[in-house]
């Protein structure tokens, strides 16, 4: 994301399915100050709903993975895709 937005949702299709994933949400409007949207939330991969907040004049998000349980005996983090619910700031 190049441009402001304010956003007020992500969806995050995760990599497998049988594994859970705790992370957080950060969002910045320069780079080099973030702020915590969400913290330590924990959501399987079969969870597509979009996780609802509201974040103004947003022009960068991170998404740290803090942990990935479950999934067997190859348990690594993966994001298919993101995606922002928002409108331009």
């Amino acid at each position: 994301m190049t441009a402001a937005h304010n956003l007020n949702g992500v969806r995050i299709h995760w990599g497998k399915d049988s594994s859970w994933y705790t992370f957080d949400l950060q969002t910045s409007t320069d780079g080099a100050t973030w702020n915590t949207v969400f913290s330590g939330l924990t959501r399987s991969g079969q969870y597509t709903l979009p996780e609802v907040f509201t974040a103004t004049n947003v022009s960068q998000i991170r998404i740290v993975i803090t942990q990935v349980s479950g999934g067997g005996a190859q348990t690594i983090a993966g994001i298919a895709e993101v995606v922002l619910y928002g409108t331009p700031a």
